[in-house]
């Protein structure tokens, strides 16, 4: 994943609408690239183990490690083999009520913000950032949400990690940059390393007190444990699962959480049907949802699906350096390490 600046974004997208679904451009030094909006072709690419090889180069700085986001191969297999099971419909289910506290504590903390006044300015996008990372860990007291927390405010530094196109080039090309001791890399670099010191101290301590919990990190510490020798995770693969867990479960979930409240503040008309749907299943506004219960709001379902059609929060895939045969991705030719962006 390669981090881009809206203008460059709206950019793609004007292009995929001029163009259609398959179009190719080419970034600095006249790299090529393809870039793939048709949603069969983008299906067929992110299903399909049919490639060969990679550019080392777009491994060279990875905050993920060596995780599923990165792994290749068998070691991809194994890695997903494990991990497939934390997202099965009943660990999902076993999980909500840890969902269901962190909507509560959110909820009373807005309440009292808002107290007896008419109008409050609260940073929503900020607490739902911090919320959602307590509820992916919400056994190892993170407490992002109730106290400035290092993990929150690490993750907070990234989130606004914004520099111009032209640096994200160049690290594409010389990825030493981001080593370079200007402040906003100092920053960065800084909070990588926080992330990377809190995700070894959970397993040190998972391993000196296990926790029986429901939560993502508990389940996954718990499942590595119990696996057989040869599918068990490394040390440095396991850290690197609890960094992408953190990283891009928290935050794609905090994204659309945070688009659906926007979607429904821009129109009222469906915030107030949403509203009622909500009041009419829950009257009492502290009681607490079961999954059956939840599964029954049907607009609320709408909402969701419709808030990620419009704005998913993982919008592009960058596959560098890739060399697919061709009924993977159904070209008359293979591409020979092409860039692919896909865009989803």
């Amino acid at each position: 994943m390669l981090a881009r600046n809206a203008e460059v974004d709206e950019n793609l997208i004007h292009l995929a609408k001029q163009y259609g679904g398959v179009f190719r451009l080419h970034k600095l030094f006249n790299e090529p690239q393809i870039v793939i909006t048709d949603p069969k072709l983008v299906q067929s690419i992110l299903n399909s183990y049919d490639y060969q090889g990679f550019n080392a180069r777009s491994l060279s700085y990875d905050p993920f490690g060596s995780g599923l986001v990165r792994a290749q191969g068998s070691n991809h297999r194994r890695q997903r083999k494990l991990m497939n099971p934390l997202f099965t419909f009943t660990k999902i289910k076993e999980m909500t009520p840890t969902f269901v506290q962190g909507g509560q504590q959110l909820k009373d903390y807005c309440l009292e913000k808002i107290g007896d006044k008419e109008e409050e300015r609260i940073p929503i996008a900020l607490l739902v950032r911090k919320i959602t990372l307590d509820i992916i860990g919400f056994n190892y007291n993170f407490n992002s949400f109730t106290s400035g927390s290092e993990l929150a405010y690490a993750y907070n530094i990234i989130g606004t990690y914004n520099t111009s196109p032209l640096y994200n080039a160049l690290i594409d090309f010389f990825p030493f940059i981001r080593k370079l001791p200007f402040s906003f890399n100092v920053r960065y670099n800084n909070s990588l390393k926080t992330i990377k010191t809190i995700s070894e101290k959970l397993v040190i301590e998972h391993k000196k007190n296990p926790i029986r919990g429901k939560d993502l990190l508990s389940l996954l510490i718990e499942a590595n444990e119990t696996a057989p020798d040869n599918e068990k995770l490394t040390h440095d693969e396991l850290i690197s699962q609890i960094k992408t867990l953190l990283t891009a479960g928290h935050e794609t979930t905090s994204i659309s959480v945070s688009w659906a409240l926007y979607f429904l503040a821009k129109y009222p008309k469906y915030q107030d049907k949403l509203r009622d749907e909500l009041i009419n299943a829950f009257p009492d506004r502290d009681h607490q949802p079961t999954f059956d219960e939840i599964e029954q709001l049907k607009y609320l379902d709408c909402v969701f699906k419709e808030t990620l059609r419009v704005v998913p929060p993982g919008n592009f895939n960058v596959i560098e350096g890739f060399v697919f045969k061709k009924k993977a991705i159904g070209m008359s030719r293979p591409i020979p390490g092409i860039d692919l962006w896909v865009l989803k």
